[in-house]
């Protein structure tokens, strides 16, 4: 199986998003691999707005830049993720423009739960986290395990909660439904840079 490093990708004239919503859980909260929908508030408190620096950038893709780093999906992306066997965590979200006027309310935070044991620590080059000796901080060169065992479609590796990866179904599925704002590069090999 193939897998890929999975990015939003709001291009040149994509909606950033600033921050997770105010009245749910802090940014350091997700990207975990743990649920977060007792504590998450209902569509009226949880707004995300377009970031006030990207004035210009308009455009509601299928999947949205946020700054503080979480994947916000659209409607159509959660359909596609429920028909590929994805059943982790969809927090509703109420996107707002830089006027805090209501744009959308047919957005989700994508929290994945699913963490898998994927990267080949000794054939890999990583530098790990100071602060958290397991967690690795930076990829110059990644390399994949030869048997992974999971066949979850999308995932965060156990000891990099932070990045996404996607298998080579459903980077085809996303491809062959016509999603938009999103980019892959393929795990094995990859730099550990988003471009």
């Amino acid at each position: 199986m193939k897998y890929w490093s999975f990015f939003a990708n709001s291009l040149e004239d994509g909606a950033v998003l600033s921050t997770v919503p105010a009245d749910g859980p802090k940014a350091n909260k997700y990207r975990k691999g743990k649920s977060l929908k007792a504590g998450y508030p209902g569509i009226d408190d949880a707004v995300m707005c377009f970031d006030p620096n990207y004035e210009e950038r308009l455009k509601l893709y299928d999947i949205l830049d946020c700054l503080d780093g979480v994947v916000v999906i659209h409607e159509k992306v959660k359909e596609l993720f429920e028909a590929e066997g994805i059943n982790e965590e969809f927090l509703n979200v109420r996107i707002w423009d830089h006027l805090n006027r209501p744009v959308s309310d047919d957005y989700y935070i994508f929290n994945c739960l699913e963490l898998v044991d994927f990267i080949d620590m000794e054939k890999s080059k990583v530098a790990f986290n100071a602060f958290f000796p397991d967690r690795i901080k930076n990829i110059s060169k990644l390399s994949v395990k030869q048997n992974v065992s999971s066949d979850a479609k999308i995932f965060a590796p156990i000891n990099m909660t932070t990045q996404l990866f996607i298998d080579d179904t459903l980077k085809k599925a996303l491809e062959e439904a016509n999603i938009t704002g999103f980019k892959t590069f393929a795990a094995d090999g990859w730099d550990g840079l988003p471009v």
